[in-house]
């Protein structure tokens, strides 16, 4: 269950551009920012970047569309 609240705890803060990735490892408990990249990695597939890129990307893309 801790992993499940920290997955979405993290998906949330990675789609804001404005989140460290550093203090977001801290926050949910890991003791550093490579610890966290690995466990999001086996998690998703993707590194905490590219899930932030892709998501950014998404939302850019919606944006554009609505226009």
């Amino acid at each position: 269950m801790v992993k499940e609240v920290r997955l979405e705890k993290a998906k949330v803060a990675l789609k804001s551009a404005q989140t460290d990735v550093q203090q977001l490892a801290l926050d949910l408990g890991f003791s550093d920012r490579r610890g966290f990249e690995r466990a999001f990695k086996q998690w998703t597939g993707l590194t905490p970047a590219a899930y932030r890129r892709q998501h950014l990307t998404k939302g850019c893309s919606l944006i554009e569309e609505s226009n």
